[in-house]
This record gives C-alpha cells, sequence and structure tokens, in this order.
C-alpha cells in the first residue's frame, strides 16, 4: 500500500512539475513573441521616419542615411529574434520526439 501511495505521489508530482514546466514555456514563448512585435513595430516606426527624413528638405544626406540604417537594423533585429524563437521552438519539438523516441523502446 504504501508503495503503491508513493508510485502515486510521485506520478503526481511529475504530472504538476511537467504542468508547470508547460506553463513556463508558453509563458517565455508569450514574452518572446511580445519582444518580436515590439521589434517589428520599432522597425516599421524606424522605416517611416526615415522616409520622413528622405522627404523632409531640412536635413542633409547624412542624417537621410542615418534614419535609414537605422530602420534596417531594427528590421534585422526584428527577423533575428523571430528567427532565434523558430530555432528555439524546433529544438523543443526534437528533444520531445527523441524523449518519445527513448520512452517508446
Amino acid at each position: 500500500r504504501e508503495a503503491k501511495e508513493k508510485k502515486e505521489r510521485e506520478e503526481r508530482e511529475k504530472r504538476e512539475r511537467e504542468e508547470w514546466e508547460a506553463q513556463k514555456r508558453r509563458e517565455q514563448k508569450e514574452a518572446d513573441e511580445r519582444k518580436v512585435q515590439y521589434l517589428e513595430k520599432e522597425a516599421e516606426r524606424a522605416e517611416k521616419k526615415a522616409q520622413l527624413a528622405a522627404l523632409s528638405f531640412t536635413l542633409d544626406e547624412e542624417q537621410i542615411q542615418a534614419a535609414e540604417d537605422y530602420a534596417k537594423e531594427a528590421r534585422r533585429k526584428a527577423t533575428e529574434a523571430r528567427e532565434a524563437m523558430r530555432k528555439e521552438e524546433r529544438a523543443k519539438d526534437l528533444q520531445k520526439k527523441a524523449a518519445l523516441a527513448q520512452a517508446a523502446q
């Protein structure tokens, strides 16, 4: 009876731990998504600023180029963040598949 209770407790604790880890992964994924969305909006703002700078006759060529460079950098950061999220998700999927394959053996 004690062994059965111990096994049930261990299984319950394992389930709770897995649920907690899954919740943490979901929260991290949501935080990563918000970060990417922020970076994408920042890139859009920078691109609009560069366009406005190009239309303004008061700015010199150096200021226009700086605004365009900033926009390109913001877009690059957003793209890198999105790609990093995809790679991380793929790595987690591969780990899950490997764990399932190992458990099936």
